[in-house]
């Protein structure tokens, strides 16, 4: 099977190989057994393997194994700017770990890799007005997930429910997971933001934070297991305007 990936997590594993973790385009996530080597001749060098590089791979599934041998391994698409402007390495590095916490092994899902391979390349590529990305990429991934929100009945003065994904006219009586009219009204301006338009909904540090923070919320009551996000924390100091 030959398909593109995009590299989810690496782990060292003994002196010369690695386990890696990838999301790929025609069978979903799959974990790689990956030798690996540091001369400057070798096909397979760590480097390859670090969040969120986009690869083209072969491998050769293998009914019950829990990990596979890529037969080919290469770049397909190289990032020029994303790996080394700390601004956008502290995005990727966030994405890539909410990525391998809560992507699991459920087969092919072609739409999804797609806007996962579309969103890492225009981040790589994108100058300027790019604070908003990980925001705008969390909310149009819940989408794929199953939780995209329902914002045809948002009115002014709505409350947004996190746990029904709606917007009410009311406060819900059955739980304490919603938000205000006016954190409402700017969770409502964010839904209908895309890549391009994302650098026009100015935040200063301390909302952006907050809405990621509600983001993280509302994943939190719509994924089973949810786990805590390390780099979370790393990512909200990031962008201080």
């Amino acid at each position: 099977m030959k398909s593109r990936a995009i590299v989810l997590h690496s782990l060292r594993y003994g002196d010369s190989s690695l386990v890696v973790d990838v999301y790929t385009e025609e069978a979903g996530r799959l974990t790689l057994m990956v030798h690996v080597s540091r001369g400057r001749r070798s096909s397979t060098r760590p480097a390859l393997f670090q969040p969120l590089t986009l690869l083209a791979l072969e491998v050769e599934p293998r009914a019950g194994a829990s990990m596979l041998r890529p037969k080919t391994v290469g770049v397909e698409h190289v990032l020029s700017s994303l790996p080394y402007d700390p601004g956008k390495a502290a995005i990727g590095m966030f994405i890539a770990e909410f990525l391998y916490r809560t992507l699991h092994a459920d087969g092919q899902h072609i739409e999804l890799f797609r806007f996962l391979h579309h969103s890492i390349v225009y981040l790589d590529e994108c100058r300027t007005g790019y604070a908003n990305f990980h925001i705008v990429f969390l909310i149009h991934l819940s989408r794929f997930l199953g939780f995209y929100p329902n914002i045809d009945d948002y009115a002014y003065g709505c409350c947004f429910d996190l746990a029904s994904a709606c917007f009410t006219h009311g406060l819900p009586r059955e739980h304490s997971h919603f938000i205000g009219p006016e954190e409402s009204r700017i969770m409502f301006n964010l839904m209908r933001l895309n890549y391009s338009t994302m650098h026009l909904f100015p935040m200063n540090r301390t909302e952006r934070a907050r809405c990621l923070r509600l983001m993280d919320e509302y994943y939190r009551l719509h994924l089973p297991e949810y786990p805590e996000i390390k780099s979370l924390e790393v990512l909200q100091q990031v962008f201080d305007n």
